[in-house]
């Protein structure tokens, strides 16, 4: 039987980072807080994937 070789990367988690730079801007930052508040209220768009697709050929 042949070895099996397994690769795992280990990264620090950079979400809080990335959090942290969206929100520096105001314009994003309220932006992003009306998105969020979109979805809490149900404000959503669904989209078939596979539809949309079909539609750009």
């Amino acid at each position: 039987m042949s070895p099996i070789e397994v690769i795992v990367l280990v990264e620090t988690s950079t979400e809080e980072d990335e959090t942290t730079y969206l929100l520096q801007s105001e314009t994003n930052k309220k932006h992003l807080l009306k998105a969020l508040d979109n979805v809490e209220k149900g404000n959503l768009i669904y989209v078939d994937l596979d539809e949309y697709e079909k539609s750009c050929l």
